[in-house]
């Protein structure tokens, strides 16, 4: 039977991007970071690439089933199969959890704000090692592509990656007796705090949204 030997780089760098995941036999003391290539070296027909995902349904998981299902259609070599979970945070503790048994995904989609702590748990893979010249990083933006290196490897893709935007309320701006232009600084926005407040009867100038949902 052939082999199907097949970067797992190449798999994100065409479907969707995320990090990989890994397993060891335990997060607070690990032993060792399993062979990631052997899942995708495995005889066989197919080989089924686990995928733990936070884009289970609406735009974005709209966009990423699309994206794993022209992979899959692409090639007969791998499948990704992906779980959606509830969250970012659910997904970081499952993959926690999952450290001490060894029942881990081989890939996972999690907030930014995860990925070094596993990194310095020596629980993720360094992407370096599958990465292949058929996949182009100059496709990604240089800035977020570097944040996930150190000391030399590449232990995440950037994917989904959130911009954070200002919104103001015209009407309250107008109300009392400003324009937009406060928000240009943090100063003048600090200065006008209490005119805003006064001139519009609202509680607060300024808020940032639920961090639960990452200020949407």
């Amino acid at each position: 039977m052939r082999q199907n030997r097949m970067s797992r780089r190449v798999l994100i760098g065409r479907g969707a991007g995320m990090t990989a995941g890994a397993g060891l036999v335990g997060l607070a003391k690990p032993s060792a970071v399993f062979a990631a290539p052997a899942v995708i070296q495995d005889s066989g027909s197919r080989v089924q690439v686990q995928y733990w995902t936070s884009f289970g349904s609406g735009v974005n998981g709209d966009a990423q089933n699309k994206l794993i299902a022209d992979f899959n259609a692409s090639q007969p070599d791998v499948e990704v199969v992906a779980t959606p979970q509830e969250s970012y945070e659910a997904i970081a503790q499952g993959l926690i959890t999952g450290l001490q048994t060894g029942d881990v995904p081989d890939m996972v989609l999690f907030s930014e704000a995860w990925w070094f702590r596993f990194y310095l748990a020596n629980a993720i893979v360094d992407l370096n090692t599958l990465i292949t010249e058929e996949t182009n990083v100059a496709d990604y933006v240089p800035i977020l592509f570097n944040e996930y290196q150190r000391n030399g490897g590449q232990y995440a893709i950037p994917f989904a990656r959130s911009t954070p935007l200002l919104y103001y309320n015209t009407e309250m701006v107008e109300a009392a007796g400003l324009t937009g232009e406060v928000y240009a600084k943090w100063s003048s926005l600090q200065e006008a705090g209490q005119d805003l407040i006064d001139g519009s009867g609202a509680e607060r100038a300024f808020a940032f949204g639920s961090a639960a949902g990452y200020g949407s």
